[in-house]
């Protein structure tokens, strides 16, 4: 029998899920704020990076927000392999002995986890086999050199649609304007593509995945602007 891994209990906090993977980004809140500001920035938070989040109270008192930010529903704490410090919020948080006290238990907390070693999978969404017809339809290119079921987007000029994959599976590509997932604190694109999807390469002539820990590459101008002067 599997044991799901144990919640980190440094409450209150906010954590994210990774699109389809274990991975969850958690980040310590303030112990003083009231219970609805931290629902509020929550709120936020989703809002802006397109990933189910919670507010977190206890083991079995938390507040979901989809990741539209519009709808939230109550459940216990979530569990998972646990990244902190990736994703940033969308205020500073006040300066504190006992905050600083949670962050310093909760990096143990995940160096702890993660020393064990683990595989993260995000599922692959949008993807599914092909049916004869289908390969009929979508196996060669258009007049525009384009893949059969592709279009390009008259706004962003990236590739758009079905696409029939090497293992003759169907995926869903994006273009650009998809891309919603935003840093809550910069509002800039996480990443290039929209996470947890699909994207065509025109300069390889092939569909791609990218998962939704790409997210923890983003830097926002202002971080990488200080570290390149240091």
């Amino acid at each position: 029998m599997t044991v799901a891994p144990a919640c980190f209990d440094g409450y209150p906090y906010l954590i994210s899920r990774i699109g389809r993977c274990a991975l969850r980004h958690i980040a310590p809140l303030p112990a003083d704020w009231p219970r609805e500001r931290h629902i509020a920035l929550a709120r936020t938070q989703a809002a802006a990076n397109r990933l189910e989040t919670a507010a977190c109270f206890d083991n079995e008192d938390a507040v979901y927000v989809s990741d539209h930010g519009t709808r939230t529903w109550a459940g216990p704490t979530p569990s998972g392999l646990y990244v902190t410090e990736r994703l940033h919020l969308p205020e500073q948080l006040p300066d504190s002995d006992e905050l600083a006290f949670r962050q310093a238990r909760l990096r143990a907390f995940a160096g702890a986890q993660h020393a064990s070693g683990y595989l993260v999978g995000d599922g692959a969404e949008e993807r599914r086999p092909s049916r004869p017809e289908e390969r009929r339809r979508l196996g060669g290119r258009g007049s525009d050199g384009l893949p059969l079921g592709l279009t390009r987007c008259s706004a962003c000029q990236r590739c758009a649609g079905e696409y029939l994959t090497e293992g003759r599976e169907i995926v869903r590509c994006r273009c650009a304007c998809e891309n919603l997932n935003r840093c809550a604190r910069c509002g800039l694109p996480l990443a290039a593509h929209a996470l947890s999807s699909w994207f065509y390469d025109e300069s390889q002539g092939r569909a791609w995945y990218l998962a939704a820990y790409a997210a923890f590459s983003h830097r926002c101008p202002d971080v990488e602007a200080q570290v390149v002067t240091r």
